[in-house]
């Protein structure tokens, strides 16, 4: 579930498309819930480019699909974008301090309700002289979750893992919150863990739930394949199905390709799953 307040950790193997996810769940929160979002993804560059992928997963194809994507919807997305996504960006600077602060004006400003931070890498520490690296990372991820349940927002940073480790069989260890790069902290202090790792045996990226803080409540740990549609940009999930000779299969959910936005006259249109209006929303596929 999501909860604002709630910090979550998104990490994973090179290649299983952690910033793709991340946005899905900012776009599916903000469709479901109309939770406000700002983004500080400084790899997003130049930010019109990002802004076209978020308007895919909104439109259900790409946007240079003229057949699909009609230049009157084109324009709607841009607005309800404008109106719902708030970036971090400019010629403002990158370090911690700078970037909290700004999304706390944009919460005062637009009312947002979710921070997206990708990746923490970006982050700069050389302004904090006279402490090791590992110092500075752990008081950048204490601010942060300290900023999560001040402002209650929900923060999801997405942390890049250390060189991945090649196993015996030629393929790389699925990592764990503790292999991100520089501090166990990201572990320690986050409410959620998520880790996103491609199993070979299936030809599936596997979403696995690390640690939930507030266990049932908020969720337990545990996992699920996912299955992606590169046209729009959003997720489903992979059925199990066991077969009679004890054989599995995964089968892949349909990724349907409605319109998420709301209506010209502000009813919602029909939504893919039903989803109740709630302060702790589930996740949202």
């Amino acid at each position: 579930k999501f909860l604002p307040g709630q910090f979550m950790v998104l990490t994973g193997s090179p290649g299983t498309g952690k910033s793709t996810f991340a946005d899905f769940i900012a776009i599916r929160l903000l469709q479901l819930y109309g939770w406000r979002c700002a983004l500080y993804s400084p790899e997003k560059r130049p930010v019109r480019n990002h802004y076209a992928e978020l308007e895919a997963k909104l439109l259900g194809y790409n946007i240079h699909d003229r057949v699909r994507v009609s230049d009157g919807n084109h324009e709607r997305c841009k607005r309800y974008l404008d109106e719902n996504i708030f970036h971090i960006g400019g010629d403002i600077r990158n370090d911690m301090d700078t970037i909290l602060h700004t999304a706390r004006q944009m919460k005062l400003k637009h009312g947002i309700r979710m921070l997206l931070i990708d990746p923490f890498a970006y982050i700069d520490l050389s302004h904090e002289s006279g402490v090791t690296d590992y110092e500075k990372i752990n008081q950048n991820i204490k601010a942060l979750a300290k900023f999560s349940a001040d402002e209650e927002l929900l923060t999801i940073l997405v942390a890049h893992p250390r060189k991945p480790t090649l196993l015996a069989s030629g393929r790389y260890a699925m990592p764990t919150l503790y292999d991100i790069n520089g501090s166990s902290m990201f572990y320690n202090l986050c409410d959620t863990g998520i880790i996103l790792h491609r199993d070979e045996t299936i030809n599936r990226v596997v979403v696995y739930v690390e640690k939930v803080r507030d266990q049932p409540r908020m969720g337990s740990i545990g996992h699920c394949a996912i299955c992606f549609d590169a046209e729009s940009g959003r997720y489903n999930i992979s059925h199990e199905d066991k077969q009679p000779n004890g054989t599995v299969r995964y089968i892949d959910y349909d990724i349907n390709h409605k319109i998420w936005l709301p209506s010209p006259d502000g009813v919602e249109q029909t939504l893919e799953f039903d989803a109740p209006s709630t302060e702790e929303p589930n996740c949202p596929f």
